[in-house]
C-alpha cells in the first residue's frame, strides 16, 4: 500500500493513510447491484466487490512483511470486470482527488465513450440524480456539472462532448486507453 501511494505521489502518512484504509474497509463492506445487458436479456445481480480483504500499512517501508496484502474479488464482480473492464488513467484520478464529482465524471466518460457510435443527447435532468449528490436545484447542478466535465476533459481531451443549455452531447471519440482484450476461450 505504501509503495502504491508513493508511486502515485500520494503522501502516505496521517490523514491520507487513514482515508485510504477507510476506503478499503468501505470496498470490503460494499454491496452493489450489477446491471447486465445482453442481446436478448437484461438482468441484475446483487453482489459484493470483495469476498475477502487483508490490507495494512507497513510501518517501516524498508522492511518486508511476512504476509502479502490481498483482496479476493467476489466471483460475480470478477466476472463482470472481465467482460466490461475499462482501463482508467490513474494519474488523472490522483490529480482530480480534491474534486470527487470530476473524478466520477472522468470515470463515467472513459467508460461511456467507448460505446458511443452515434451522437448521444443526455438531458441534465437525467444526469442530476447520478452526479448531483446534495445539489437540490437543477440550475445549480448544471453549473457544477459543467465545472466537473471541464476538469475531467482536461485528462481526456479526445472525448468529443458538447455542453448545451438543457442537455449534454457525446460524439464518437477515440478511447482514452486502447487495450487488446484477450478472447475468452475455454
Amino acid at each position: 500500500l505504501r509503495a502504491f501511494m508513493q508511486k502515485n505521489r500520494v503522501p502516505g502518512g496521517g490523514p491520507n493513510a487513514h482515508e485510504l484504509t477507510r476506503q478499503l474497509k468501505n470496498i470490503a463492506a460494499a454491496r452493489i447491484l450489477l446491471g447486465i445487458w445482453g442481446d436478448r436479456r437484461v438482468c441484475t445481480r446483487q453482489t459484493r466487490i470483495a469476498a475477502g480483504i487483508d490490507f495494512w500499512i507497513d510501518r517501516n517501508p524498508k522492511q518486508d512483511g511476512l504476509w502479502q496484502p490481498e483482496m479476493q474479488l467476489a466471483p460475480e464482480y470478477f466476472e463482470a470486470l472481465g467482460v466490461h473492464r475499462v482501463p482508467i488513467y490513474f494519474p488523472a484520478l490522483v490529480k482530480l482527488q480534491a474534486n470527487p464529482r470530476a473524478m466520477d465524471v472522468f470515470c463515467w466518460l472513459v467508460y461511456r465513450m467507448r460505446s458511443v457510435t452515434f451522437p448521444v443527447k443526455i438531458p441534465y435532468a437525467a444526469l442530476h440524480p447520478v452526479f448531483g449528490g446534495t445539489i437540490k436545484l437543477l440550475k445549480h447542478f448544471k453549473v457544477e456539472f459543467r465545472k466537473a466535465i471541464m476538469a475531467a476533459h482536461e485528462f481526456y481531451p479526445e472525448a468529443r462532448v458538447e455542453l448545451k443549455d438543457d442537455y449534454f452531447m457525446m460524439y464518437r471519440s477515440r478511447p482514452l486507453i486502447t487495450v487488446d482484450v484477450p478472447s475468452r476461450r475455454a
